[in-house]
């Protein structure tokens, strides 16, 4: 980092050396990374007293080459990586597309299907409405013809007890007659 001051002192005069002197360059050094990390600067301080050395150009230019091509080898792998997924996602997206014509396809004859039982059941319906009505007509006939019968029964059955009635009755007579043919019979005249 660069900066330009104009050292004056304390009694106004122009003296770099009494104003920059070494330990208030350490301190600058110290507070300045602090004071730009409070403002949300991502700086760090350098090591004190490092024996570090700047690089030569030739140094530089070595290194910096060789970063370049591992970047450019880290780079050739996920290119491949990113072609690999790429290739991977196309297939996925074609299985996709596959499902969801199937799906498609499915719920098309499902609704067709739909349709023809909604059909089936109104034609079933349709048609046991008919068979209904024509039984209904065929019943009243019969109905007609049994409420004739049970007439008839009636009155056979009226007929019957009336019959019995005077079977019955005769039976007496003819018991009447036997005892008193018995009685008649059996005395003298």
């Amino acid at each position: 980092m660069h900066m330009g001051v104009v050292p004056f002192d304390k009694d106004n005069k122009l003296s770099s050396k009494r104003v920059l002197t070494r330990q208030k360059l350490i301190e600058i050094q110290e507070n300045l990374p602090k004071h730009l990390q409070e403002k949300g600067f991502d700086i760090e301080r350098g090591e004190r007293n490092s024996q570090a050395k700047h690089k030569s150009v030739t140094e530089l230019k070595l290194q910096t080459a060789k970063e370049v091509q591992e970047l450019a080898q880290e780079r050739g792998i996920i290119q491949s990586g990113v072609s690999h997924y790429s290739q991977e996602l196309h297939e996925i997206s074609e299985q996709v597309e596959e499902k969801q014509a199937l799906v498609e396809n499915l719920e098309n004859k499902a609704e067709k299907l739909q349709f023809e039982v909604s059909d089936w059941q109104r034609n079933i319906k349709r048609s046991l409405e008919g068979e209904k009505n024509a039984l209904e007509v065929k019943i009243e006939p019969l109905k007609n013809l049994h409420e004739e019968i049970e007439t008839e029964l009636g009155i056979l059955e009226a007929r019957k007890n009336g019959t019995k009635r005077e079977f019955e009755a005769v039976l007496d007579d003819i018991q009447d007659f036997k005892a008193f043919n018995d009685l008649v019979g059996r005395q003298p005249i």
